[in-house]
């Protein structure tokens, strides 16, 4: 099974929506790549994060007088994505705990 996980992260981009999401919830991994697979809602969760990471990385390396600004919106952005993001693994997982009983 290890493997597979491991064959299946190694075929990703980096710029893969889901890299930066199981970088951020390694322990999820399972149920992230199931969720990318059934979920619309859920992948465009994943793109926002990622858009947010991206613009946020951007952003502290510009020497623009409105960096920092910018670098505080990105990372609350980015953060509220990330509680999202907990949500619905945690919601994920309550309901595929729930059917299993």
């Amino acid at each position: 099974m290890f493997g597979t996980k491991l064959a299946e992260v190694k075929s990703m981009s980096i710029s893969d929506p889901a890299w930066l999401v199981l970088a951020r919830f390694p322990e999820q991994w399972e149920s992230i790549m199931t969720l990318l697979a059934q979920s619309d809602e859920f992948r465009v969760l994943c793109n926002d994060y990622t858009r947010a990471v991206e613009a946020l990385r951007r952003w502290r390396n510009s020497d623009m007088p409105v960096t920092s600004a910018r670098v505080q919106e990105y990372q609350g952005l980015a953060a509220r994505l990330e509680v999202e993001i907990e949500r619905f693994l945690q919601g994920y997982e309550e309901r595929r705990i729930s059917k299993s009983l």
